[in-house]
């Protein structure tokens, strides 16, 4: 990847991360624990939201900004109470999003390695759960699972 092309040019832009969040909210849609913390009857519009987020987060149009302002994301996710269960599952869902694209060949694999969306959303986790001696377990639960290969 040159330092001229972003993640989301070489995985293929906008179409490529329009599947991944296709298949994130396939999932969340039948989830018992995730599905209740969308208050939208419809999910479309939170996919939206997500993808224009993703896709500007990782190099693409600043869509999401322009529509939405600033992400804060800590005070839009402050009403739900996402314990690990739910994480989990959201995780679960983002990479069987991820799995089921085929990135461009020319950011290889190596790509995908290095900038998985588990290795950034770490210290988005280590944040959000805070320093408490407690949640370190959780952390180490969070870091092996992001780290562990997929499951079929």
């Amino acid at each position: 990847m040159s330092e001229e092309t972003t993640f989301y040019e070489e995985i293929g832009g906008f179409e490529t991360f329009r599947r991944i969040v296709a298949r994130f909210y396939e999932g969340v849609a039948g989830d018992e624990v995730l599905r209740p913390m969308y208050p939208e009857a419809d999910l479309g519009p939170a996919e939206e939201r997500f993808l224009h987020f993703l896709v500007q987060y990782w190099g693409g149009p600043t869509t999401y900004s322009a529509q939405r302002g600033h992400p804060r994301l800590r005070m839009r996710h402050a009403p739900f109470a996402v314990d690990t269960e739910a994480r989990d599952r959201w995780l679960t869902h983002f990479r069987a999003g991820l799995d089921s694209v085929e990135p461009d060949p020319r950011a290889g694999r190596a790509v995908l390695g290095v900038r998985h969306p588990c290795r950034d959303l770490h210290g988005q986790h280590r944040r959000l759960i805070g320093s408490d001696p407690a949640d370190r377990v959780r952390r180490k639960t969070f870091r092996r699972r992001c780290n562990a290969p997929p499951t079929s």
